[in-house]
């Protein structure tokens, strides 16, 4: 019978929250911020009086999703309902505003026709004047001083002219540019506030008192990106690394000076070393040009701008990689710029406004991305008590049995509940979830901007060592292995890497691949020199009765410019035959460690300041006489 009567009871008290509601401010206290989305908290004080009173909690957000909202009160009331509301005033303020910004417009263009029909007249003025140079008649003659008096008059008169017509033009040109910008304030879908919502929250006391209410909900147009700071001083120090967060939020609320809770959920210079693949080598019917990669080319990017279906910027758009904590915002222009990681990878871009959208992202081409609005709207949900029965619940179901029609929103707190407790997020401290407690206060302001927010500083303890791959670069570049990284907390994202002083570039923490150390790529140290040279008098190619010999060999050196010694391994490789009828001979390669699998060759050294080694490589390559193969 309980559930028969639920929908009177709802109905009752949702006419007496129509009757008579009382607006309530709310402050927020906090926000916890997720890779995707935000849990923000607000405080409110209310003086009750004896009876049901029902509260509106207004000038939330308007995306508030519906499962997550919570209420919890502290004093000797009961809470009976709580639902969420479109907040129609602020939608008839939002109409009144754009009723305003017409009528400025309507205004700009009265302005703006007014100087133009001046300007028609001083044109028109300064038109007759030139028609009529004609000063006196055929029989009239002219003194000097009244020749004078009359060119005087003409000349000063026209001048006037000229003058009135700039200001009159500067004017026109002014009042364009406000017409311009009311229009775009007008068409924009970002400019476009969204209507705000209202928590109703029925509760009953027996007596007057001062109430306190905690209400929670969590939202999605919100969200935060890794970004992180390497400094290296020099390689005989740690290095240190900086934690930040690029916070950003469009879901309609100020967030002022709140507590912040951070939640797991030369740019042209590539800074990761090359790496070699294996080298095979094929017979062909005709000479060819071997192509080796481009071992300067910057890491991989994508890069792109984001539009709406009229061709306009859209500016605050977030863009991530899809399952990856890597992303970034669009800034003014709608323009954004992306690190990606190895692999195939797809981009999901979201924004207040817009429908979401997913597309593969390519690192060589220019992305242009085209958003269609969302025709969402804000329904009503109304809901009571709880869904599932606890010991901080239990006094409430027992106070509202027989009013429960869904268990969509969480309701805390009555007179007779024992504890309260706060809602819990889960500090998972492993690699990927964790929180962040923000000591200092921030304000993150609802424009889609990401704000830099400091978290924190470390001075990590790391192994350095430099590799270089003559054969395809002859940078020496500089990693850094840290052993147990899953304790520093980290997330994928994009870094900012400094080398003695210097900017370097930004590079990419990809943790997907990393096992026990933690690799870390700080760039080229162009005090490291490093060459490779093909020794001619060595290199040859000789022709036997059916076959045919090519003879290589290289000389490799690498010099310590730096005032303190280096631990380096140099990378070089011998070719591994894709066919039977190839064969590899008399290889030379001094010193070196050899992998038969991979041909790949490793020289490690430690250099003092000033040291300088070679090393020398070399084989002959048998192959059929009627084929080629190449070797450059």
């Amino acid at each position: 019978m309980r559930y028969i009567l639920i929908p009177a009871l709802c109905l009752s008290l949702g006419v007496r929250a129509e009757e008579a509601r009382k607006p309530v401010p709310t402050t927020v206290q906090q926000v916890t911020v997720f890779i995707k989305g935000a849990q923000v908290t607000r405080n409110a004080t209310v003086a009750l009086t004896p009876g049901t009173t029902t509260l509106a909690f207004n000038g939330l957000a308007a995306d508030i999703e519906e499962k997550s909202i919570q209420v919890q009160g502290d004093g000797a009331f009961s809470i009976l309902s709580v639902s969420r509301q479109k907040n129609y005033l602020h939608e008839q303020q939002q109409a009144d505003d754009v009723s305003k910004l017409k009528a400025q417009l309507d205004d700009l263009d009265e302005k703006i026709k007014h100087e133009k029909n001046q300007l028609h007249v001083y044109q028109e003025e300064a038109t007759m004047l030139g028609k009529n140079q004609s000063i006196a008649g055929a029989n009239t003659t002219l003194t000097v001083g009244a020749l004078k008096d009359a060119m005087d008059f003409h000349r000063a008169r026209l001048t006037e002219i000229t003058d009135k017509e700039q200001a009159i033009e500067k004017n026109i040109r002014s009042l364009t540019e406000a017409q311009e910008k009311i229009v775009n304030q007008l068409t924009s879908p970002q400019k476009k506030q969204d209507p705000t919502s209202d928590i109703i929250v029925t509760v009953n006391s027996k007596t007057a008192l001062t109430a306190k209410f905690t209400i929670r909900y969590l939202v999605n147009e919100a969200g935060w990106y890794p970004n992180y700071d390497i400094r290296v001083q020099d390689i005989s120090h740690p290095l240190s690394l900086q934690y930040k967060a690029r916070v950003f939020q469009h879901c309609g609320e100020e967030w002022q000076r709140v507590k912040l809770s951070l939640s797991t959920g030369n740019p042209n210079d590539r800074t990761d070393k090359p790496t070699l693949s294996p080298w095979r080598l094929y017979l062909y019917d005709e000479p060819v040009q071997a192509r080796f990669q481009d071992a300067t080319a910057p890491v991989n990017q994508a890069r792109g701008r984001v539009l709406d279906n009229n061709g306009a910027p859209v500016a605050g758009a977030s863009v991530q990689i899809v399952g990856r904590t890597i992303g970034t915002v669009t800034d003014a222009s709608g323009n954004f710029s992306l690190n990606l990681p190895d692999g195939p990878q797809r981009l999901s871009i979201r924004v207040v406004g817009f429908e979401d959208l997913e597309v593969i992202a390519n690192g060589r081409d220019y992305n242009n991305v085209v958003l269609q609005p969302s025709d969402k709207k804000l329904d009503e949900v109304t809901v009571t008590g709880y869904g599932e029965a606890n010991k901080d619940t239990y006094a409430l179901e027992r106070r509202v049995t027989g009013r429960v029609t869904t268990s969509k929103v969480r309701i805390r707190g009555l007179v007779s509940a024992p504890t309260t407790t706060p809602l819990a997020i889960t500090q998972n401290f492993s690699s990927t979830t964790f929180t962040y407690d923000i000591e200092l206060p921030y304000t993150i302001a609802s424009d889609g901007k990401p704000y830099t927010v400091d978290i924190k500083e470390v001075q990590v303890p790391a192994a350095y060592q430099y590799f270089a791959v003559p054969r395809l670069d002859k940078g020496a570049y500089l990693t850094a292995s840290v052993v147990n990284w899953e304790d520093l907390n980290l997330l994928e994202g994009e870094v900012s890497i400094y080398f003695e002083g210097t900017y370097l570039g930004r590079s990419l923490l990809d943790l997907q691949h990393t096992g026990d150390t933690l690799q870390l790529s700080l760039g080229m140290d162009k005090q490291v020199i490093v060459n490779r040279v093909l020794q001619k008098d060595y290199s040859k190619k000789q022709l036997l009765a059916n076959a045919s010999l090519a003879s290589r060999s290289y000389e490799l050196r690498v010099k310590n410019n730096k005032g303190v010694p280096i631990h380096i391994t140099i990378q070089d490789q011998v070719p591994l035959p894709a066919s039977g009828q190839v064969e590899i001979m008399r290889k030379e390669f001094k010193g070196a460690n050899y992998n038969e699998q991979t041909g790949e060759l490793d020289w490690l050294y430690t250099l003092a300041p000033a040291e300088e080694q070679k090393m020398n490589l070399s084989y002959t390559v048998k192959y059929p006489k009627n084929m080629y193969l190449s070797l450059d």
